[in-house]
């Protein structure tokens, strides 16, 4: 999913004010914030 449609789905309006406030909570964007997460898989608890 490109981050256009996670702000719009998310009820930020724009990709600048998620970024803002992404960047604001987390000190980090979005993009880099993805990168750590990227060939990560979850995990199922028995």
């Amino acid at each position: 999913m490109s981050l256009e449609n996670i702000a719009a789905r998310s009820g930020f309006g724009s990709l600048p004010t998620m970024r803002h406030h992404f960047r604001k909570c987390l000190n980090t964007s979005p993009s880099s914030y993805r990168k750590v997460f990227v060939g990560a898989s979850l995990s199922t608890v028995d």
